[in-house]
């Protein structure tokens, strides 16, 4: 019998074995700030997105560009702000970009000449979210007060006029969530029993959700519509009810939990949902997954940048969910196709 060299055997034997799947890749990768991406925000259209990051050589300065959503490509980055960015909006006819500080200010910039129209400033602290009214008349903002960790300040920005509508404050810790057209704000409420609460930013009424377990340090996101909400829930497993990792989608106007699981979700990093909350978009280690609200599971886990990534830090899906932009901790944004990351596994 003829013997075949062991060296030979190895090679036949590896080009009959089956080749492994491809791993996803992104659409792009754009070299977008110095370091940290700060905030993330897509036009009403999805035609393109802002970026805030850090600017190279100067340190406590971010600088915003925006970007083509189909290229990728550079379109204009803005020279004239001077702050840390902490959440980015663009008003309903995409005219405008609304930017909050790490300081408390907001700015209006004009989209077509990058220049700032008009700022407001309000209580020191940082902007933790921002929302334009359906009609863009109104600009609502959540400030962290500064001088106290479970007070938030709510103004509704009169935009023509530059001027404040109505400024209240409420106790609420974080994560506080603020929900896409500024109606809506909620948070969570210790217990026990603990929950969540639901405020309706123009008629002040509450609601209460109670049994929720969502504290401290967790995530929490309204989907685009403001229909449902979305909550991770970190602490360590224990025998206790509601006392393990949970997910939850909640119906924001009822309070009925559409879904929640007892498997582990460690996205201490990027959350978010997509439009028509089928999907879920989470950081993991070195990279991102995307979760089927339906069955749970996992469709499409992707990592390993060009950088070694520790994990997606912010998530953001176009407004026809068919482009996922993820941040990657060290100044990279990554373009992701949607249907092709649900192709892979």
């Amino acid at each position: 019998m003829r013997r075949i060299p062991f060296l030979s055997l190895l090679a036949l034997l590896g080009c009959s074995s089956t080749p492994p799947p491809p791993r996803p890749a992104p659409r792009a990768v754009l070299e977008a700030h110095a370091s940290e991406v700060h905030a993330v925000a897509f036009s009403p259209d999805g035609s393109m997105f802002a970026s805030a990051g850090a600017k190279a050589g100067s340190p406590g300065v971010d600088e915003i560009t925006l970007w083509t959503t189909a290229t990728g490509d550079r379109r204009l980055t803005f020279a004239n702000y001077k702050d840390v960015v902490s959440c980015l909006a663009f008003s309903p006819d995409a005219k405008t970009l609304a930017v909050g500080s790490s300081g408390g200010r907001l700015a209006l910039l004009e989209i077509e000449s990058g220049t700032e129209r008009s700022f407001f400033a309000g209580r020191a602290g940082r902007v933790a979210s921002l929302s334009f009214s359906f009609d863009g008349k109104v600009l609502v903002s959540v400030v962290n007060a500064e001088e106290d960790k479970e007070l938030v300040e709510v103004c509704r920005w009169d935009v023509q006029r530059g001027e404040s509508r109505d400024t209240f404050t409420a106790d609420a810790m974080a994560p506080v969530a603020l929900s896409h057209e500024g109606g809506s704000l909620a948070w969570p409420v210790p217990g026990p029993p603990g929950g969540i609460r639901v405020l309706d930013l123009e008629t002040k009424a509450e609601r209460n959700f109670p049994r929720i377990a969502v504290h401290r340090g967790d995530s929490m996101v309204f989907s685009p519509d403001g229909k449902w909400l979305a909550a991770v829930h970190y602490e360590d497993w224990n025998p206790f009810p509601n006392h393990c990792p949970y997910l939850y989608i909640i119906d924001a106007l009822s309070g009925r939990i559409r879904l929640r699981s007892p498997r582990p979700f460690d996205a201490r990093r990027g959350l978010a949902l997509s439009h028509d909350a089928m999907l879920l978009a989470r950081g993991v280690d070195y990279g991102l997954q995307l979760w089927d609200l339906k069955t749970l599971e996992v469709r499409a886990t992707a990592g390993d940048s060009p950088s070694h990534s520790t994990g997606a830090e912010l998530l953001v899906f176009s407004p026809d969910d068919r482009t996922l932009v993820s941040t990657d901790g060290h100044g990279l944004l990554l373009l992701w196709d949607v249907p092709r990351l649900l192709e892979t596994r």
